[in-house]
């Protein structure tokens, strides 16, 4: 059989955490006087604080960014489409948030930046769908890039050695095909034992159809061939921003946030003489 090349491996702690630091000094800006976080209406700062400067020009405390990004990422939903300026409809270009200051955001949750290199790695790696995708042997992290042309052969993995079929993804079936294979390992009695409990505990990915097991409360399944899919509906966690589960449960946390801020603001408004003195003026 033939060796598979490496196509790359999931990013190293300390290499995320070096590259979040800069991130996070390059999208930095020091507060100025007078500045209210326009999410969460935050007006009292230590001097020398500093804030997200967005690339839309919105500014927003690193508190907000990072609960924000944090939500987002917990629930898989890493796409340009899904992660744009907390403001949402407030922010007049709808502008989707760089890789940047994603990073800058979870500079200080090393458990969620982990998460986010993980999900654009596979993400990357779905994109290469035809020729790339993770070696199928639990616990190994090599991906594995196959020559265009070259289906249900035996190839072997540099990581871990064992030999694998390019074409089903399973152990190396000599001599018969792959629904051959699959028939025999069904027909075997520890895997009927295995498929009966997986049946209960497990689902299996829509995409390369390995065995998946949820071990976190997220519902936004990254399986190790790249595919990100719903727990519950087994959608697609797709470039729209989610499935059609997680896109209404993004729209109500999205009218709660804005009702939140428009109880804050009327609040705010009730309390500050300029703003009455100012509503004074405008009706005469």
């Amino acid at each position: 059989g033939s060796e598979a090349s490496i196509a790359g491996q999931g990013p190293g702690g300390d290499a995320i955490k070096a590259r979040a630091a800069e991130a996070r000094n390059k999208v930095s800006s020091t507060i100025k006087l007078g500045f209210t976080c326009p999410v969460c209406l935050g007006d009292e700062w230590e001097r020398g604080t500093q804030v997200c400067y967005l690339g839309c020009g919105h500014r927003v405390c690193f508190d907000c960014m990072e609960g924000y990004v944090q939500s987002k990422v917990s629930d898989g939903m890493v796409s340009a489409e899904a992660l744009t300026c907390p403001l949402g409809k407030d922010c007049p270009e709808k502008r989707s948030l760089t890789p940047q200051e994603v990073m800058a955001s979870l500079a200080d949750d090393p458990k969620a930046l982990r998460k986010y290199e993980e999900f654009t790695f596979k993400r990357y790696l779905e994109g290469q769908k035809d020729s790339t995708f993770m070696c199928p042997t639990p616990g190994c992290e090599f991906a594995m890039e196959i020559p265009p042309g070259r289906s249900a052969e035996a190839f072997g993995c540099l990581g871990c050695k064992k030999k694998f079929c390019t074409s089903c993804k399973e152990a190396w079936h000599v001599g018969m095909t792959c629904e051959e294979a699959r028939t025999q390992r069904e027909a075997a009695p520890e895997d009927r034992k295995f498929l009966k409990l997986a049946s209960k505990t497990m689902k299996k990915c829509p995409k390369c159809m390995m065995w998946v097991s949820k071990t976190e409360g997220c519902n936004a399944i990254a399986c190790r061939c790249g595919a990100t899919f719903c727990w519950r509906c087994g959608g697609d966690v797709n470039d729209k921003g989610g499935c059609s589960c997680m896109r209404r449960i993004d729209e109500l946390g999205a009218r709660e946030r804005a009702d939140v801020l428009s109880v804050n603001a009327h609040a705010t408004n009730r309390n500050n003489p300029a703003h009455e003195a100012m509503g004074r003026d405008l009706v005469g």
